[in-house]
């Protein structure tokens, strides 16, 4: 810390009012150097308020043992409170700082007042939660309601209380689109007469709606577990989880979940949205009984050459064999074999009427409804 003078101030020599003049200009000079490094650190503070505290302890001191000096002790006490006040300011922080330059009262503000400058931000303050509010007026659509106008997934008015898909509207055609996939089977036995089974049917009609980023099943590509499942079984259960998995990754747009044929000839339906950025649709369902057969489209377009979306589009669905099941007829035993690559189903004569999926066993038909 910074000494103090101990002459007459602090002994029992009588002051003059030279002493006095001489004693408060060094005091100054001291609190002078301690103002320019008060806002280095908190711990500087502290010590300078220890040190306000002794000059002040000192004047009254000497205010009491020489009370003909008292108006110069009190003139000497509003002197280090006015050097305090107006020569040293706080940050806001608490730690006190030098005030270099005098205040402009021409300096720039803010619209709330606060003072502003080049190069820094000029948020407004909350007054009922002390914390900073951005302003996002900027980002305010042309009708003012807020809404981000560049959306990733397209115009969307509003959902059909019915079907609880969204309404397209006018405004969105060239966008989006709605669609009805008719799936009509015609097996029976007439069209595949050899052991044809007592029960013929089909599993409900699930897919997805999706980009070129993810292919759910392909030919001469090994199924996945979902496919498996849905080809030897007609579950759901784990295709439906690989398809979130896709909208998750921003892949697919949405699942597709139909009925299914309980009995064959016969035929189901089931609505679904597109648009440009997700335009392809995947579909399958499993032809049953059968080992572990099925019919099905991969990344189906719904664009015609032009780039529109097609008013209608049909679709022969011949049979497909997961790879998964090494039976040879609509009823063989359960006969589990290493995976190999989807492909058509060709049968030997005395099992099945299929060579290359044909004949086929049914059609999509896809129409557009909005």
């Amino acid at each position: 810390m910074i000494g103090i003078n101990s002459g007459c101030i602090l002994s029992k020599i009588p002051c003059t009012k030279s002493d006095w003049q001489h004693y408060l200009g060094e005091r100054v000079k001291e609190l002078t150097v301690l103002c320019s490094v008060m806002g280095e650190t908190g711990r500087i503070v502290e010590l300078i308020m220890l040190f306000m505290n002794q000059i002040v302890g000192n004047v009254l001191g000497a205010y009491e043992k020489m009370f003909k000096y008292k108006r110069i002790s009190i003139a000497a006490a509003i002197l280090v409170a006015a050097l305090i006040t107006s020569g040293c300011d706080s940050d806001s922080n608490g730690a006190a700082v030098v005030s270099e330059t005098p205040t402009d009262s021409t300096a720039d503000t803010n619209a709330d007042g606060s003072a502003g400058g080049e190069g820094e931000a000029t948020g407004t303050t909350d007054e009922n939660s002390g914390e900073d509010t951005v302003d996002t007026s900027d980002s305010t659509d042309n009708n003012g309601t807020g809404n981000d106008t560049n959306s990733d997934t397209g115009p969307v008015d509003g959902s059909n209380p019915d079907t609880g898909l969204p309404v397209v509207t006018d405004d969105n055609r060239e966008f989006e689109a709605m669609y009805s996939a008719r799936f009509e089977a015609s097996w029976s036995a007439a069209t595949h007469p050899t052991n044809f089974p007592s029960d013929p049917h089909f599993s409900p009609l699930t897919g997805a709606v999706h980009n070129e980023q993810v292919v759910i099943w392909q030919r001469g590509q090994n199924a996945t577990d979902g496919i498996e499942d849905m080809a030897e079984t007609g579950g759901t259960g784990q295709l439906l989880p690989e398809i979130q998995f896709a909208i998750d990754q921003g892949y697919a747009l949405s699942s597709i979940e139909g009925g299914g044929i309980p009995l064959s000839p016969g035929a189901t339906s089931v609505d679904f949205l597109v648009n440009r950025d997700y335009s392809l649709v995947t579909l399958v369902s499993m032809l049953a009984p059968s080992p572990d057969w099925f019919i099905g489209i991969n990344s189906l377009s719904l664009f015609d050459a032009n780039g529109n979306f097609v008013d209608s589009l049909t679709v022969e669905l011949n049979l497909y064999d997961s790879g998964t099941d090494g039976g040879l007829r609509f009823t063989s035993a359960d006969e589990d074999i290493p995976r190999s690559p989807i492909m058509l189903v060709n049968s030997f004569p005395n099992d099945s009427d299929f060579v290359d999926g044909r004949p086929s066993v049914g059609s999509l038909v896809f129409t557009r409804i909005q």
